[in-house]
């Protein structure tokens, strides 16, 4: 009878095991959509954890809404450089700017948590619910590059989303250059293996492609495929600095100005 007892538990351990490693693949094909290649025990529960990964709740160039609309305004046809051209004039054509305050937002190990709900990173599908009812597309740095990334990467274009800060220089009223530090958000596309910067702030037509110029530090890179921490980049390196303010885009955007000439 003993025996017997035994016998069942380890068939009862047994089928526990099957089925608890078939909710793992499960929950790891919803989650990776056989896109990404993650050992099934990095994924819990739809989310990704333990090691730098992909954000796809942010950069989603293969969601119907983001095909949708890349379809509709006819993103995805030309060269490399009309189809880059074409979104960014779309969107800085629609797009409105606003000013949020990041000090609830988590940055870590390629992690996103929300410690609050006074800032939230709008997802490319909100962006687009709130188009649809207003025809203007309202983002901040982060919101903006997130959609305006995951537009490109959609039509076609290698394009990656930047978190970091940006130094805009100014004078003081003795003539001297100063440095306006801000945390900022922004997308690069690369063309013929050399990164471009696009603006989400700019407000106005691309002008021309200008390399990322060195005022903009980067402490991380990532896609809908890959996040990546630049020497080693940890959280307080982006609570460091206050968020892109109305002023500083003002700044920021005269400052460009001067490139693109």
């Amino acid at each position: 009878m003993r025996r017997m007892i035994i016998i069942a538990e380890i068939l009862a351990l047994l089928v526990a095991g099957i089925l608890f490693y078939a909710g793992i693949q499960v929950r790891y094909k919803e989650a990776t959509d056989g896109e990404i290649s993650i050992e099934p025990k990095y994924v819990a529960e739809n989310k990704y954890f333990g090691e730098p990964v992909a954000l796809k709740e942010t950069i989603t160039p293969d969601i119907i809404a983001v095909k949708r609309f890349v379809r509709k305004h006819h993103l995805n046809e030309g060269t490399q450089e009309e189809r880059i051209i074409k979104t960014f004039n779309l969107f800085e054509k629609k797009g409105v700017y606003f000013y949020t305050n990041d000090d609830t937002i988590t940055f870590s190990n390629a992690n996103i948590t929300l410690k609050g709900f006074s800032d939230v990173w709008e997802k490319p599908i909100l962006v687009l619910a709130e188009f649809d009812q207003t025809g203007a597309i309202a983002v901040d740095c982060e919101s903006g590059s997130s959609a305006l990334t995951s537009f490109l990467r959609s039509a076609g274009v290698d394009a990656r989303e930047v978190l970091g800060e940006v130094d805009i220089p100014r004078k003081d009223k003795q003539g001297r250059t100063y440095y306006e530090k801000y945390g900022h958000g922004w997308t690069e596309v690369k063309i013929n293996g050399v990164w471009y910067l696009l603006e989400s702030t700019r407000g106005k037509p691309l002008q021309k492609f200008i390399k990322v110029p060195p005022i903009y530090k980067p402490l991380f890179v990532f896609t809908d495929k890959h996040v990546e921490a630049i020497n080693g980049a940890k959280l307080e390196d982006i609570h460091k600095v206050h968020t892109l303010t109305p002023d500083g885009v003002k700044l920021l955007n005269k400052y460009l100005d001067n490139l693109e000439q």
